[in-house]
């Protein structure tokens, strides 16, 4: 049984912050208490690793969010949270919310989350913004986010950059300085994934603009359709 000293730790002391709600948001004021509370019960029934994974959970969250998005409104960063938590949710990644924050890290050009190598950690998180970090994590480990904010997406970058790996993906929403996208999951989005994808890979072949490269790829793809059809129509008038 977790004792009255452990629940004393560091990072369950109270921290209650309320930032200013936009006049149409749904998402209430965040507190960590909640998450406190919450804690302070389950944590004898789930057991001393259950209890410390869930500790573990939430620093790692914390951080992700501190680091990535103490600069957007609360959306922004709940939407940089539930990322995380669609990663640990999809068979594709960790199944744990550090070994996401933290995958790749040790790579200088591997990581999944850019703060985790490029030395932002040296500088420890701090005041105000650290309070409302954890207050977030909490909430959203607590499945408080009233509804899903950024359309099941496992990715997002900052909108002054355009890394190769989005052409890949199906963008899903904007918040802030933040573009997230989800993986692609019906026929016809995977298709249109793979044609921005080749039109990439020849724009940086032949130093041609995206936009022509697709148009460009399209009309090969469109035509060699157009050959496998003339093709079947000649093969079949043969058997005939």
């Amino acid at each position: 049984m977790i004792s009255a000293l452990d629940l004393a730790r560091p990072w369950t002391q109270q921290v209650s912050y309320e930032p200013q709600e936009e006049a149409d948001s749904e998402i209430k004021p965040v507190s960590v208490q909640a998450f406190v509370d919450l804690m302070a019960n389950l944590e004898p029934r789930m057991g001393i690793d259950a209890a410390e994974q869930q500790r573990r959970d939430h620093g790692c969250l914390s951080e992700a969010i501190y680091y990535e998005a103490r600069s957007e409104s609360l959306e922004g960063q709940l939407g940089v949270g539930e990322v995380i938590l669609n990663r640990v949710a999809s068979e594709f990644y960790p199944d744990d919310v550090c070994s996401v924050v933290y995958q790749g890290s040790s790579r200088v050009t591997g990581c999944q989350f850019s703060f985790t190598c490029d030395g932002s950690m040296r500088r420890r998180p701090r005041g105000e913004a650290w309070d409302q970090s954890r207050a977030v994590a909490a909430n959203i480990l607590m499945g408080s986010i009233p509804h899903a904010l950024t359309g099941d997406a496992t990715h997002y970058h900052t909108d002054y950059v355009d890394p190769y790996w989005n052409v890949g993906l199906v963008q899903t929403r904007t918040i802030g300085t933040h573009i997230f996208y989800r993986f692609p999951e019906t026929g016809r989005e995977w298709a249109a994934a793979r044609t921005r994808q080749a039109a990439a890979r020849y724009a940086a072949r032949h130093a041609t603009p995206l936009s022509d490269a697709v148009e460009d790829v399209q009309t090969v793809a469109l035509t060699t359709e157009e050959l496998q059809a003339r093709e079947l129509e000649r093969l079949s008038e043969k058997d005939i």
